[in-house]
Order: structure tokens, then C-alpha cells, then sequence
């Protein structure tokens, strides 16, 4: 480093040992020059020639690979660095305009865009009413494995034991849940027994009523499990009776329970009862408050099993309003 010390001026009383830098050409007396050591320089810097009595230190500049000292820069390349730039409204710029056209072609053209989605809709609604038809209504189906251990023990039994449900019914060998519609009339009074002519009179009104629902052109008749070509009655007790509500009354002293005639069980229809005397399995019937009635029909065919289930759903619709539309008096429930 170098400094300068300008002499004292003409006129001072002091000299003022100040410092200038100015040039050294344009002072009258010599001045007198101090010469300061200066450090070495760090590792990869270097000292450079003193520029207007200042001295300068450039970095040096690393070597490229299979030279000895490194190279200028390329200018071309400088160049193409500094105009380089990136577009990055590619998407927004193009989805913008079709956005602008579409406003604008909505503003000018107003009712092809709201007829025309109505319109659509109301085409894709009438699928709608197909959908009574097509909705599910198997319960193995939608709450059971698919090939489940039951499903293989259930096939491995029906291999053996069949059902003809069409013609040799038999409630005994049913190997899935069946397909029946089942009511049961309860007395209205609290002590009340459905053992007398007046309750199997009603029983019959009931009955016959059950039989004349029709679903989609089958009845009862029609689509009933048989055995030996007729429909299996719904209770034992009515197919004794028949249409004779009075024979209940010459009936009634010989009734037991729960087996009756040593051959017919009746502790799946009759409710509430009331026993006399007797060993079991036949003690004497004196009086029964519940009585149920089960209406099986046929569903090994693929094709009768579609008509049981229509039936099964208007036997569900309409079954209130036959029995309201009877006028039941001794009867007091139905369910």
C-alpha cells in the first residue's frame, strides 16, 4: 500500500500532515512516498498490478480440465443465457379463451342451454321403471358367501334328499327357507278360543281371499307347492273342516295336543292353547287363541320362482285391505 504526504502549504503556520490522493505530477515540491509491506496474499488469490496506486486482488480462476489455465467465457453462450425465458401459461391461456367463448355463446344463446339438459334428464329418467323389476330381493344372495361351507353342506343334501314342490311337497325336506306367506288370526276376546263355528267361518272368509290375489296373471292356485296334485293347506285344521265351519264343533271334543291322530302335529299352528287332561304327546284340546295359517308356494322352477316372488309382494300390499274390507268380529288380529 501506498501513501502520499503532501508538504505543508505556503502561508501555514503548521504543517498539517494530511493525506491526499492526488496525483503526485501535480504537487510543486516532491512528496515524500511510505511504502508499507503488504501481507501474502491468501491461498488461490493473487496480487495484480496497482491501478492508480491501489492495489487488487483477483480470484484465480480454476484450470479446465487438459489445460494449464482456464479459458474466457463463451460469449455466445452468455448471450443465449440472458434472452432465455419459460412460458408457463400453456394451459391457463387456451382454457381462458374457450372459457370466454362459452360465456359469450351462452349470453347470446340462452335456451338451447337450459332445454336441452331437461331434456336429457327426462330421457335418462324413464330408466326408472325398470327398477321395481330389477331390484333384489334374494336374501341368500346379498347376505351370504359366495360358496360358503353352508352353501356346499345345503348342495350335498339336495343331492340326496330332493323336493318336488310340484308335486310331492313336503314342508320336512326343505333345504332353504321356502317361499310361503304366513298370517295369524288371534281372538278378540282376552279368553277367547278360535275353536268355535264363528272363528272358522271367518278363518274361511280369510282364507278364500288369500287364494283369490293374483300378481302378474298367476294366482294361488297356479304357483301353490302341491302334494298329489293339490295345493297344501295352509292349516291342518281347515283342510279337516274344509267348508264346513259347524263340523269344528263335533271336532273339538276329540282334539288333542300337540299330536293329533297320532299322525298330525299341531303345535305349529295352534297358539295360546289350553289343555285338559291326558299323557303327553295327547292331552285333550280344550281351547286355542292364536291360530296361524302358512301358504307355501313352489320355487324350484326358475320360472315359477319369479311368479311366487310377485305374489309374495302383492300378498304384502294388499292383505290389509282384505281383511279391513271383511269385517272381522271375533277375529281381532292379523299379523
Amino acid at each position: 500500500m501506498v501513501f502520499v504526504q503532501e508538504p505543508p502549504k505556503q502561508g501555514a503556520e503548521k504543517a498539517t500532515g494530511s493525506f491526499s490522493k492526488e496525483p503526485t505530477s501535480s504537487l510543486r515540491n516532491p512528496p515524500r512516498v511510505f511504502t508499507s509491506a503488504r501481507a501474502a496474499a491468501p491461498n488461490g488469490m493473487r496480487s495484480g498490478p496497482a491501478n492508480n496506486g491501489c492495489s487488487a486482488r483477483e480470484p484465480e480462476k480454476t484450470p479446465r480440465r487438459g489445460s494449464d489455465r482456464a479459458g474466457p467465457w463463451d460469449e455466445k453462450t452468455k448471450g443465449e443465457m440472458a434472452i432465455r425465458f419459460y412460458r408457463t401459461d400453456c394451459l391457463q391461456e387456451p382454457l381462458s379463451r374457450a372459457l370466454r367463448a362459452l360465456g359469450a355463446s351462452v349470453g347470446t344463446y340462452p335456451w338451447p342451454y337450459l332445454l336441452v339438459p331437461l331434456v336429457i334428464s327426462g330421457a335418462l329418467s324413464v330408466g326408472f321403471i325398470f327398477l321395481p323389476s330389477r331390484q333384489p330381493n334374494d336374501l341368500e344372495e346379498q347376505f351370504t358367501p359366495i360358496e360358503g361351507p353352508a352353501k356346499t353342506e345345503r348342495s350335498f343334501v339336495q343331492k340326496y334328499f330332493h323336493t318336488d314342490d310340484a308335486n310331492h311337497f313336503s314342508p320336512e325336506r326343505l333345504t332353504t327357507e321356502g317361499a310361503y306367506a304366513t298370517l295369524i288370526a288371534v281372538a278378540a276376546r282376552r279368553h277367547g278360543s278360535l275353536l268355535t263355528r264363528e272363528a272358522f267361518a271367518e278363518l274361511l272368509k280369510i282364507d278364500q281371499a288369500v287364494r283369490g290375489i293374483q300378481a302378474a296373471g298367476f294366482s294361488y292356485d297356479r304357483i301353490c307347492a302341491r302334494n298329489f296334485g293339490k295345493c297344501v293347506s295352509p292349516n291342518p285344521l281347515l283342510s279337516i273342516v274344509q267348508d264346513k265351519p259347524d263340523y269344528i264343533e263335533v271336532l273339538r271334543p276329540n282334539l288333542t295336543f300337540p299330536v293329533f291322530r297320532n299322525r298330525i302335529f299341531l303345535g305349529f299352528f295352534l297358539g295360546g292353547v289350553t289343555l285338559g287332561s291326558g299323557n303327553e304327546p295327547a292331552r285333550s284340546l280344550l281351547g286355542a287363541r292364536a291360530m296361524r295359517l302358512i301358504y307355501f308356494l313352489q320355487e324350484n322352477d326358475p320360472s315359477k320362482r319369479e311368479a311366487s316372488n310377485l305374489w309374495l309382494e302383492a300378498f304384502v300390499q294388499r292383505i290389509p285391505l282384505i281383511v279391513g274390507a271383511l269385517n272381522l268380529t271375533v277375529l281381532k288380529e292379523l299379523v
